[in-house]
């Protein structure tokens, strides 16, 4: 099934789970069609050297050009790295290394220039680490402000230009309801405060985020949360709007339990792509793609399995929305 009319996104996948499958450590990007121009391509991107799980990524301009910039993550030895690397059409090279060794963690980008690197762990799980770090191209790493409690496998997501929230995850208390808001127009000298509970307890949730298919208000952005574990299938969302969890009815529940997927906003911002994840009860990992639509107004959420064959299917990758500029000039459809 192809997307809507008008609805396109370029995402760029890097690794994950399984960390050992030398497929799985090709880096390379997908270019979903609409209905206007019913293609989907594929194009290679240079690979890390070795395989690379649960790191923090995200598309920063630096020296006028777009680049995707990756940190930190757990290698294929199962150690935590601090290394950080600039990805664009050509090359995969190192740059600005991360404070500390940190994987399953999460990160959003502020202006256009800095990766905001929240939380993840250390070797020991009981490690969880409260610090952030504002990772800037070819300069020394800086702390951000400390979150308010440590974590690992949880989301962190832009809400808008203004405000950032971190969702759910786990720490050693178990897997976490709790959110944290932050004001990121002057990130140095603001603090991250408790949001609002969730009404369920989400341990590696998949986090979207959309503006509604049939919005109750101009531009409002809505943080739809799936799952989180193997178990449930529930979904909640979020808005600027009531700034509290509306659990969703039991009958629009996702289609499984699911840790470790990713998502990636369209580029309208109308809707989000859920891919892959894993089921580690039944250590089946998943290759689907959906898209997924929100109605504000009527509370009511759409799945569509648009694509299925996104391969080797994986789960705690990267999957980044890239810029047209970032494709390579030549098609390399398979």
């Amino acid at each position: 099934m192809y997307l809507d009319q008008e609805t396109t996104v370029n995402m760029l996948i890097i690794t994950g789970v399984p960390v050992d499958d030398k497929e799985i450590q090709k880096s390379y990007a997908i270019s979903l069609g609409s209905q206007s121009n019913q293609e989907s391509c594929t194009f290679h991107f240079p690979s890390l050297n070795g395989g690379i799980y649960g790191a923090a990524g995200g598309v920063v301009n630096s020296d006028s050009q777009d680049r995707a910039l990756i940190c930190g993550g757990f290698n294929d030895e199962w150690k935590p790295v601090a290394d950080c690397h600039l990805v664009s059409q050509n090359e995969m090279k190192p740059t600005t290394s991360l404070q500390t060794k940190r994987g399953k963690t999460s990160a959003i980008v502020i202006g256009s220039d800095t990766l905001f690197v929240t939380g993840g762990s250390k070797e020991k799980k009981s490690e969880d680490l409260y610090t952030t770090e504002l990772i800037r191209v070819d300069s020394p790493p800086t702390p951000g402000p400390n979150l308010l409690y440590g974590v690992r496998n949880h989301c962190f997501l832009k809400i808008n230009e203004s405000m950032a929230m971190v969702v759910g995850g786990t720490n050693d208390h178990g897997a976490l309801d709790t959110t944290m808001l932050i004001n990121i127009d002057d990130i140095e000298n603001n603090q991250f405060k408790s949001g609002a509970v969730m009404n369920k307890e989400r341990y590696a949730p998949a986090c979207g985020l959309t503006m509604s298919s049939e919005d109750v208000g101009d531009n409002v952005p809505y943080v739809v949360v799936i799952s989180g574990s193997s178990e449930d299938k529930s979904v909640e969302v979020w808005s600027t709007l009531y700034e509290q969890w509306t659990l969703l009815h039991g009958s629009q529940d996702f289609y499984y339990g699911v840790t470790g997927a990713e998502t990636v906003t369209a580029k309208d911002g109308k809707s989000f792509f859920l891919l892959g994840g894993t089921n580690f009860h039944s250590e089946k990992y998943y290759d689907t793609i959906y898209q997924v639509t929100y109605d504000g107004k009527y509370k009511a959420i759409n799945f569509v399995k648009i694509w299925e064959t996104f391969s080797p299917a994986r789960a705690y990758f990267l999957a980044l929305p890239i810029p047209d500029s970032m494709l390579p000039q030549e098609d390399e459809d398979e």
